[in-house]
């Protein structure tokens, strides 16, 4: 994962920074918001392939991109983890939700979780969608003027591949009070 910045609405770029680890694994990904922020303060998260599975990794600056603190693992574990999304709000506060596999077969389910100190330490990352449904593609938008953190998912309670039934629905919820409630 590389990153690049522009001072002059994109006629010359910065020479890029490499944010993941040059370990000769997969990463891949990338998704930035750097909208509500008032702050120096950015995130960038990713997936990042392991021996046998995908983390969620995020790297952080405090200055506006023009140095990076080393990326870290901010979700991972025995299962894998994929398709990242991040929203900085106008109050510093970093959303992340994630997919992640539960089990062969069994169903993916997103997660969410935010950090209040810029990426440090994390308010405990939940499953916020049916963990028996296949809850994949995670996106989001903010609204700054009002404060509200829109979050979309595709729910596949309905795709059958074996009847070749591919229907799929759009989840959206909106986080009024920075994660504590969610609205459907």
């Amino acid at each position: 994962v590389m990153y690049s910045m522009s001072t002059n609405k994109g006629v010359k770029w910065q020479s890029q920074i490499m944010l993941s680890n040059n370990d000769r694994q997969d990463s891949e990904f990338p998704v930035a918001d750097f909208s509500g922020t008032s702050t120096d303060s950015l995130a960038i998260v990713w997936r990042d392939s392991t021996i046998n599975n995908w983390d969620i990794v995020m790297a952080v600056t405090y200055d506006g991109g023009k140095t990076w603190q080393p990326s870290k693992t901010i979700a991972g574990g025995s299962q894998s983890q994929h398709d990242s999304y991040t929203i900085v709000d106008k109050n510093g506060r970093f959303h992340v939700l994630y997919d992640e596999y539960v089990g062969m077969g069994t169903g993916v389910r997103l997660m969410y979780g935010y950090s209040d100190d810029v990426g440090k330490t994390w308010q405990g990352f939940k499953a916020v969608s049916d963990t028996s449904v296949w809850s994949r593609l995670p996106k989001g938008a903010y609204d700054y003027t009002n404060d509200i953190v829109w979050l979309s998912w595709k729910d596949e309670r309905d795709f059958d591949h074996q009847t070749g039934n591919r229907q799929a629905d759009i989840v959206v919820k909106k986080i009024t009070d920075g994660g504590k409630t969610w609205w459907p």
